[in-house]
């Protein structure tokens, strides 16, 4: 295949999306500003952006054969869930299973669920936020032997019932290995994203009608639909879960927008896109040393600093300093461990 000039853009918004992500998992639940919960603000899109972004993506990889495709998204996708599963529950099971006080927990559960993937909390204990890649997985194999279908309309029939099939699943509490029962559900914003992408310029030539709609539909989604999360499997209004998504999205494309220009933040919001994976990958484990340490220093309980805007704030900045280091440790001597190929430059 021909070599794809990379999007600055696109990896700008995975920048400021893998902030919001960590910024997320730092904050406490019950944050509000204003009288604003600020994880259903982020939750609304914070995860359907990454699939949305991965739909996106795919418009460069029409040519593949299955074959290709399937060896590149399992060193892409497999290969660091795997790596990165294995290593988080060695770390869980030698240390933060005691500090947690999660002796009770079935270790061999756990170790199994590794190569089973189910979405279950109490068996992602080591790094919770691994159930998006065996997801991510399932859901890119489905679309592109959906879209080997030469009638496009039946394409996106098929995948509005996988998407139904989905969340009836999820709401009937049903939980299938790998995570198939989300991946069905985030199907959608994969073919979303890839028809974004087709009529890119068309859509965006009416951006100035578009903003208000998706600032509508947003303040909507976050008023009747409540509390979102793929992990809990928590959609509300399925209808509105789709549009909250898209526009939260939206949003996010606007501001990379203004910020495609500005020479330091564009630079590293880049960076941070481009390996925003190790950051989903490492920052869970990352963020309990962190804010632990941070407590101690401070002698601050380590709850009430996620209470705070200013406390989750700072948590986020750490968080990412270190991932920095991280990143550049990785991409230089372990970049398989990520699904990278070469040495990749850094900033």
């Amino acid at each position: 295949m021909a070599k794809i000039k990379r999007n600055n853009k696109i990896d700008i918004i995975k920048g400021i999306g893998i902030i919001l992500v960590v910024f997320g998992h730092v904050i406490n639940s019950n944050v509000n500003i204003n009288g604003m919960n600020i994880n259903n603000i982020l939750y609304i899109f914070h995860m359907p952006l990454f699939f949305l972004v991965s739909g996106y993506l795919t418009k460069y990889e029409k040519d593949c054969t299955f074959k290709e495709y399937l060896k590149k998204k399992s060193k892409a996708i497999l290969i660091p869930y795997f790596i990165f599963s294995i290593l988080c529950f060695i770390y869980w099971f030698i240390i933060e299973r005691r500090i947690r006080h999660q002796m009770d927990v079935s270790v061999i559960k756990v170790l199994l669920n590794i190569p089973l993937g189910f979405i279950n909390d109490k068996y992602l204990l080591p790094n919770i936020v691994l159930w998006f890649l065996p997801c991510l997985f399932i859901s890119e194999i489905l679309f592109y032997m959906i879209r080997k279908i030469k009638n496009k309309y039946i394409q996106y029939l098929i995948e509005i019932i996988i998407f139904i099939v989905g969340i009836i699943l999820c709401n009937f509490k049903i939980i299938l290995p790998f995570g198939i029962e989300t991946a069905f559900v985030s199907l959608l914003f994969l073919s979303i994203g890839n028809i974004y992408g087709k009529f890119e310029e068309k859509i965006n030539s009416k951006k100035y009608i578009i903003i208000p709609v998706i600032l509508i539909f947003y303040i909507l989604a976050y008023v009747y639909n409540g509390g979102i999360s793929m992990l809990g499997h928590k959609y509300g209004i399925p209808y509105l879960f789709v549009l909250g998504a898209i526009s939260g999205t939206g949003i996010i494309y606007l501001i990379s927008s203004l910020l495609e220009n500005t020479k330091i933040v564009n630079k590293s919001l880049v960076f941070l896109g481009k390996n925003s994976l190790t950051i989903m990958l490492c920052h869970d484990p990352i963020k309990r040393i962190i804010v632990k340490v941070v407590s101690v220093i401070i002698k601050i309980d380590d709850e009430l600093i996620r209470n705070t805007l200013t406390g989750s704030f700072i948590i986020t900045i750490l968080i990412i300093l270190v991932m920095i280091q991280m990143i550049i440790i990785i991409n230089k001597y372990l970049p398989f461990i990520v699904g990278k190929k070469r040495i990749s430059k850094c900033i």
